[in-house]
């Protein structure tokens, strides 16, 4: 009987260690978590910096291109007044 009454307590025991060892394996298991949506969260605005980057400059492009066709339309319809004025002459 106080053979049993030992091995019951030696269950316990390790029962309890256990449940220990089980409960640090899932706080370590939420810290891996957390770091990982971090992590990922990071990346995502990394990225959504990249892109925002890209349209910008994508942006700035497409104006300058714009602002160069109403030059060359400017010079070419100056061209043009000149032309007529000459036949004019």
């Amino acid at each position: 009987m106080f053979q049993s009454l030992k091995l019951d307590t030696q269950d316990l025991k390790l029962d309890t260690q256990a449940l220990k060892l089980d409960t640090q394996a899932r706080k370590l298991d939420t810290q891996a978590l957390r770091s990982l949506q971090d992590r990922q969260q990071k990346l995502f605005q990394k990225q959504d910096g990249e892109q925002q980057k890209q349209v910008d400059d994508l942006t700035q492009a497409h104006e300058q291109h714009r602002d160069q066709l109403a030059k060359l339309q400017q010079d070419q319809e100056q061209q043009l007044k000149q032309l007529a004025a000459s036949l004019q002459l």
